[in-house]
């Protein structure tokens, strides 16, 4: 099954504005880290301090300088986008090689400029010095200049910690602790799922909070989640969707799975829920004998792990239990492409 997800850059911005008070997600070359933010406090980053202050007032997506310990608005030059669709580009690579004789300057002199001028002067004196530049192409000036940057600047993007961003950091930090809940499966089991404004859920999770977060926010403040604490102390992901605590008081419902079988078997009537969903390290065929018979007739189980073999002991019992109809196993696959003038490819 190819599931297709259309997403903006992370080049472009968002129209809100930053505000104190609120998680967000700093994102650097190889780094992501979720910070609370708070007005004239400090936070790290590769082992220096800096002010919250700069980010303040700006608008999400907004690209940071980190030199020394100032926070600066960094203005990118030369990435590539700026390229024409039927521009013609010019110089040619079949003269260059890569033995390390091009540039001119030394290792010693490197390391001493280094010390010395910004990220953004080391750059421009190593184009300077660099013999094979003017016989580069366009494209390959600017993939040199790309490389640089990364090497002698310090970026950092803020980011709102989105549904997908958040999905994204978790699949490429702690993999293990969100039970390898990739974004694209994440979208895949809310749309299949059905959770919509004023739906009521059930969900049994061990995502630490990332499928509770993500639930809750597609309900739009209309709703209720009746949340199984499979794992009531590990729920650090929840906190970074920024969801008031009286938003979580209104809709969500902490409950174990114990007190809520003995309250359904004392209520007159047995409630009945629009979705069923479980994301669980632990075994979905018995949580699916155990909480199907609760889902409204017309309504939706949907099931995760990130394991074949216990989905199928639940696909094969749904399959001969006779009370569910098109049941089915997704397997969900993305491939993400890179966008730019006479450059598009995988």
């Amino acid at each position: 099954e190819l599931v297709i997800i259309w997403k903006y850059s992370m080049e472009s911005t968002d129209s809100r504005l930053i505000t104190p008070g609120y998680y967000i997600l700093l994102v650097g070359q190889n780094r992501r880290k979720f910070l609370l933010l708070e007005k004239d406090k400090t936070f790290k980053w590769e082992k220096k301090t800096y002010s919250f202050n700069p980010f303040i007032g700006q608008p999400f997506g907004t690209t940071f300088l980190l030199d020394k310990n100032e926070v600066k608005l960094f203005e990118e030059q030369g990435n590539g986008e700026g390229i024409a669709p039927n521009q013609e580009v010019t110089g040619d690579n079949r003269t260059i090689f890569d033995d390390n004789k091009a540039q001119k300057l030394t290792y010693d002199e490197i390391v001493s400029m280094r010390e010395e001028l910004t990220g953004s002067e080391m750059i421009g004196k190593l184009t300077e010095n660099n013999a094979s530049w003017e016989n580069k192409t366009q494209f390959s000036q600017e993939k040199y200049i790309k490389k640089k940057k990364k090497k002698y600047l310090t970026t950092i993007q803020v980011l709102d910690p989105s549904i997908s961003n958040i999905a994204q950091t978790y699949s490429m930090q702690d993999a293990k602790k969100a039970e390898n809940l990739k974004e694209e499966t994440l979208g895949l089991v809310l749309n299949l799922s059905n959770v919509q404004h004023e739906a009521e859920v059930l969900l049994a999770d061990s995502t630490v909070g990332l499928m509770l977060g993500s639930v809750l926010t597609r309900l739009g403040g209309s709703g209720k989640i009746t949340n199984l604490s499979i794992d009531p102390a590990s729920n650090q992901a929840f906190k970074v969707f920024n969801h008031s605590q009286e938003l979580r008081e209104k809709i969500v419902e902490d409950i174990t799975i114990r007190d809520f079988q003995q309250r359904s078997e004392q209520a007159e009537e047995r409630p009945e829920y629009d979705s069923l969903i479980i994301s669980s390290r632990y075994r979905p065929l018995e949580l699916v004998q155990l909480l199907a018979k609760y889902v409204t007739p017309s309504g939706d189980i949907t099931v995760y792990h990130p394991f074949l073999e216990p989905l199928l002991e639940a696909y094969n019992y749904l399959k001969s239990d006779g009370r569910a109809i098109n049941v089915r196993i997704f397997d969900s696959f993305l491939r993400e492409y890179q966008v730019l003038p006479q450059r598009t490819h995988p």
